[in-house]
């Protein structure tokens, strides 16, 4: 099967893999579509423990990606698949749209996954200069209407044109043996100060009110945490962070560690980490800080991200993840 595929994170580069043991599939070019060092770091480290080939990476710019990735796609002939790692991305969908007639498939980008088959009923908003660049160069950034989603998740689809395949986990279940419990409480960051979610200064004082509470405390930032900030964070208030060079949850497998407790906020990887570590048996306590709505509206920066904690509350209710009350 000839199969073209994007991903942009290390969680649709799992879910690739997956994907490609599930079908068997051994004919592939895969592009990593990345935006930064680090994000390159962590997916090339990745690729190799997963040992999955990557075949370009290319560093995503504002314009010259789209025309890249038309250029680089109307290259292939005789495509038979193309996988795609997010529904949500623009250049992921032009990537998606530059072949007719072809079987498309996404695959997992967390909790968002949740939100695609309702998407495609919406009409698609950009600004006036963006909706221009569109259709002077005519990319296609709709949402195609027929596809597959191969995801972890639970999911329904009604429509007839929306496939649910279901991830069986198989690479990661042959991992899954001889692991060593540590006595360690891992808190998943996330970059709510990098995008102006919560104010600095509230969210360190909430990570060390979780630390006080904790013995053999670790944070582990997601890859879009600025390192000066956690710079700032490890001085303030005198906390462990390990900065790891792949996602947590094939961290965990790869040093064959299963730690006491895992806490974080609205972070997909709460799900996952669920999903790999709890299927057979209740190995890792895995839990969801909460943070009242009218704490969170006071420590926001005045023109922060309109960003929902309560939609995303909701959702890891939906995967039955634990609520931990701050």
């Amino acid at each position: 099967m000839n199969t073209i595929s994007i991903i942009s994170s290390p969680f649709q580069l799992f879910s690739f893999s997956e994907l490609i043991k599930q079908k068997n599939i051994k004919n592939y070019f895969l592009l990593a579509l990345v935006y930064n060092d680090h994000e390159s770091i962590q997916i090339k480290n990745l690729a190799t423990s997963l040992e999955i080939k990557l075949s370009k990476i290319i560093f995503g710019k504002k314009v010259f990606q789209y025309f890249l990735i038309r250029k680089l796609v109307r290259k292939f002939r005789n495509i038979d698949l193309i996988v795609i790692g997010n529904f949500f991305s623009d250049p992921h969908l032009l990537f998606a749209n530059e072949k007719k007639n072809t079987d498309i498939i996404f695959l997992d980008d967390g909790l968002n996954s949740r939100f695609i088959i309702n998407a495609i009923e919406k009409t698609k908003k950009y600004p006036f200069f963006k909706l221009l660049f569109i259709k002077i160069f005519k990319f296609n950034l709709e949402y195609p209407q027929k596809f597959s989603i191969f995801t972890m998740f639970d999911l329904d689809s009604n429509n007839s044109d929306i496939q649910i395949e279901k991830n069986k986990l198989l690479n990661t279940k042959q991992k899954i043996k001889d692991l060593n419990f540590k006595g360690i409480t891992i808190l998943i960051g996330q970059p709510f100060i990098e995008l102006s979610i919560l104010n600095k200064k509230f969210y360190f004082k909430l990570v060390n009110s979780i630390k006080k509470l904790y013995p053999n405390f670790l944070y582990v930032p997601s890859r879009k945490e600025n390192d000066k900030i956690l710079e700032k964070m490890k001085k303030n208030i005198n906390i462990n962070i390990l900065r790891t060079d792949m996602n947590i949850e094939h961290y965990l497998l790869k040093n064959k560690i299963i730690p006491k407790r895992i806490i974080g906020f609205t972070s997909t990887a709460l799900v996952s980490l669920d999903k790999i570590f709890n299927k057979e048996q209740n190995n890792i306590e895995i839990k969801s800080i909460r943070i009242n709505d009218e704490i969170i509206e006071k420590n926001r920066p005045k023109f922060g991200m309109n960003y929902s904690f309560d939609k995303h509350y909701k959702l890891l209710d939906d995967f039955k993840i634990k609520s931990l009350k701050i």
